[in-house]
């Protein structure tokens, strides 16, 4: 249990924000006085890192351990769901005695067994993605929809909740939507920043980001009108860096946007992937300062559990970080150089027989897994004074790999512009041997490149959605919430199923399509299979299914397929309904 002493915990993480984002950056286009004026009041970290892309973010937050080891290494086709045998943080907290809610962007299971209420959430409303206005999405497995803009929706019902006559500390989780796209703000704020000679685009941007910042102004207000602001913890970060497209920012946008010049986007190894705010407060406790070590969101769950006066759950959850509660207190010398080892690879494995960008859901099966070789896959370790790059992607004016590598003395070149291999070679070489040891470390884990395991009958939802298989054959391809292809006959994609649950269960296959199309399709589990002719419709029941207990197989596979190609079918759910 907590001690009588725990202070209240809010973790608010925005989406597809970058460094640059803020105004106490450096930014002069951008308003963000709540958030300028919540840095100045913490402590900051200057060389805090962040997954480079969403779900991996996530799941190293939630768990203090590395995103590969909890079986997450991407942000769809069934790469995003944190292994259930996973203890998360606000487990830990509701076991602890603290009631416990979330507002906002999950984004760490799509199914049953994997959602936010039945992870250690008393309660939570999970958006769906990405509508910025007029929300709509699940409060603990029930259909929810709101009128006005999201980032009102989420702040206004995580104050109904922070201000709840209830005597036991909480634990709040507030993941915004904001400012991933699709780009939507008022109208007025828009006007606002177009009026400072800003494009349609970025000044949308601008909008959304200063709607978000005064959201968070309204719960920072009736923090301190409740009387509870000395005694929370309020911390505040990014989950990667910007996202770009041509369609999206034109390169004079990008130069305006990026005031100080860090390379990379989301989705990259450069610095402005990965390099991410953080701000610590709670007053009267932790003086504000400006934090220079490194720091990752390994780091985060330990630091919070070490404030709280928690212990861990179980002696082996393992975390990959440390408490930084010695940086709070202002001893910026208690750790050690050599304990800041930051492991950072890109999004998606390089799939010895698929390495194209193209292939980046394919499953991993464990035979697989084994052959993932660290030398062919994007990595990349940072520590106080180095950073060391392997395969990084091409930006604009990024220096010259030396066999596929990059080193930079990040002491001295923060902004990555010189590649220092040559003239640091022992350097290189160190660095190298200790990413690739670890790489091979991460292959042994259990849940490592794990797909999901569906659970049928387990938690508080009973509707089970199977939307990314352990393996694919033949000319399938994995996309983000569906399997594409199906187009010759051995087709095929297998699924692992976990009953918790036996009896009859109803089942649905669920498709992208809704076009005539002569393709068969054999679908099995267990010892139960149904041949389906593909009709025009998008949703076709498979009748009744007596499922028991334990794992189970699930295989569907093109049975006939016409003579001439057909533009590939996409798949999109196996669903199971209590019957």
């Amino acid at each position: 249990m907590a001690p009588p002493s725990a202070p209240n915990v809010i973790v608010i993480l925005t989406d597809d924000q970058g460094w640059d984002d803020l105004g106490l950056h450096g930014n002069p286009w951008l308003e963000t006085p709540r958030l300028d004026q919540l840095g100045r009041e913490s402590v900051r970290f200057s060389n805090f890192y962040v997954a480079s892309v969403c779900a991996p973010s996530r799941a190293s937050l939630l768990t203090g351990r590395h995103f590969l080891r909890v079986g997450v290494s991407h942000v769809h086709g069934g790469h995003d769901y944190i292994h259930p045998d996973e203890v998360l943080m606000p487990e830990i907290f509701q076991q602890a005695g603290y009631r416990t809610a979330m507002w906002g962007k999950w984004h760490s299971g799509k199914t049953s067994g994997y959602l936010p209420w039945e992870r250690g959430f008393d309660e939570a409303y999970m958006a769906n993605l990405y509508r910025h206005r007029n929300s709509t999405g699940q409060w603990n497995g029930q259909p929810r929809q709101f009128e006005g803009w999201t980032n009102d929706t989420l702040v206004d019902g995580a104050l109904e909740f922070m201000t709840r006559d209830d005597s036991r500390p909480f634990f709040l989780h507030l993941p915004f939507l904001t400012v991933h796209t699709p780009l939507d703000a008022p109208e007025e704020l828009i006007e606002k920043y177009a009026a400072k000679g800003l494009s349609r685009n970025l000044a949308t941007i601008y909008a959304m980001l200063d709607q978000m910042d005064t959201a968070i102004g309204r719960l920072l207000d009736a923090l301190e009108a409740s009387g509870k602001a000395e005694e929370t913890l309020v911390l505040f970060m990014s989950d990667n860096g910007p996202a770009y497209s041509k369609e999206l920012l034109t390169d004079e946008d990008r130069a305006l946007r990026h005031r100080s010049g860090y390379k990379g986007q989301k989705g990259s190894m450069w610095e402005n992937g990965i390099k991410s705010p953080l701000f610590i407060r709670q007053r009267g406790r932790f003086q504000p300062a400006t934090v220079d070590r490194l720091a990752d969101l390994c780091d985060l769950l330990p630091t919070l559990l070490d404030c709280c006066g928690i212990e861990p759950t179980t002696p082996e959850m393992n975390f990959d970080g440390r408490s930084l509660k010695p940086f709070l207190e202002g001893e910026t010398s208690a750790l050690s150089p050599k304990d800041s080892y930051i492991y950072i690879n890109a999004s998606w494995p390089v799939h010895p027989t698929r390495p194209k960008r193209e292939d980046e859901y394919h499953p991993v099966p464990h035979e697989v897994k084994a052959h993932l070789f660290p030398d062919a896959e994007h990595l990349s370790l940072r520590t106080e004074t180095h950073k060391l790059l392997q395969h990084p992607d091409e930006v604009l004016n990024a220096p010259t790999p030396i066999e596929a590598q990059v080193l930079i003395h990040m002491a001295v070149d923060p902004k990555e512009d010189v590649n220092v291999l040559k003239t640091q070679p022992e350097i290189a070489r160190t660095l190298r041997k200790r990413l690739h040891a670890w790489f091979e470390e991460i292959k042994q884990e259990p849940h490592a490149y794990h797909a999901p395991v569906f659970q049928i009958g387990v938690g508080k939802t009973n509707v089970v959605h199977l939307c990314a298989s352990e393996r694919i054959s033949g000319q399938l391809h994995n996309q983000v919430n569906s399997i594409e292809g199906w187009t010759r006959i051995g087709d095929r994609a297998d699924y692992r199923v976990e009953v918790d649950q036996p009896g009859k269960w109803a089942w649905f296959l669920k498709r992208r399509q809704t076009v005539e199309l002569a393709v068969s399709l054999r679908i099995q589990i267990g010892t139960h299979a149904i041949e389906v002719c593909l009709a025009d419709d998008s949703h076709i029941h498979l009748g009744q299914v007596t499922l028991q207990a334990g794992e189970q197989r699930l295989t569907i596979e093109t049975v006939q397929a016409p003579a001439e190609p057909n533009p590939p079918i996409s798949l999109g759910q196996i669903i199971f309904e209590p019957a």
